[in-house]
């Protein structure tokens, strides 16, 4: 299980996280929702260590930190075993939509869920074009493909499906689904109540930079 307690990351505007607290479990999905400027994204950064929580404490499995301390200033992170897809992406411009994928694996079983995924997710038309000669829609799904090819333990997803028509918002849902029967805990960002409805076990909705549990009808 991923936890986070009391996860305090606010920056100089006062903008960020205050005693944010949140839990994803393997094998299920849990979907955060919340306004613009909420802290979605800072609490996607925060539970990957890419920004180091000035206080609360966090267990990614068996492993235990607390903020603020010396042994854990600078933690290594916990990737792959959770892996974050951006907002934004950020697939390399100089390579090929597979060339972005195959660059991150290491092992064989990456190689052989990369080939399974470009089916699931219809990525072969444009593998062999660069991401600028590719729709949003297309970059979002060789990013989720590039993120479930490593297998990760937790996969914490920005606003992913943003670009995609129904039909492929609801495929990449399957692949999700799939995911989380696979073992893989989930946390997923989205203002697509549709998206939300087709995978969450659990709602969360955060304001102000803190984080509530929620019922759907409370969204």
């Amino acid at each position: 299980m991923l936890v986070a307690r009391d996860i305090q990351l606010q920056y100089r505007d006062g903008s960020g996280l205050r005693r944010a607290s949140i839990s994803i479990e393997r094998g299920s999905a849990s979907v955060l929702m919340g306004p613009s400027g909420s802290g979605k994204t800072t609490l996607l950064r925060a539970l990957c260590l890419l920004e180091t929580p000035q206080l609360g404490s966090m267990s990614i499995d068996e492993t235990h930190l607390t903020f603020p301390a010396a042994a854990n200033r600078n933690p290594v992170l916990p990737y792959p075993l959770v892996t974050l897809v951006f907002q934004q992406l950020f697939l390399w411009p100089h390579l090929t939509n597979e060339a972005n994928v195959v660059l991150a694996l290491k092992h064989e079983d990456q190689h052989r869920e990369f080939q399974r995924l470009a089916n699931e997710l219809e990525l072969h038309p444009f593998l062999d074009k660069y991401p600028n000669q590719s729709s949003l829609g297309q970059r979002q799904r060789v990013a989720i493909a590039r993120a479930l090819a490593l297998l990760p333990g937790y996969l914490l997803l920005d606003e992913v499906t943003s670009a995609l028509d129904h039909r492929l918002a609801a495929r990449v849902t399957e692949v999700l689904n799939d995911a989380k029967r696979r073992g893989v805990g989930l946390l997923v960002v989205t203002h697509d109540i549709g998206v939300a409805d087709r995978i969450a076990d659990r709602f969360y909705r955060i304001e102000n930079g803190e984080v509530q549990e929620a019922s759907r009808n409370e969204l």
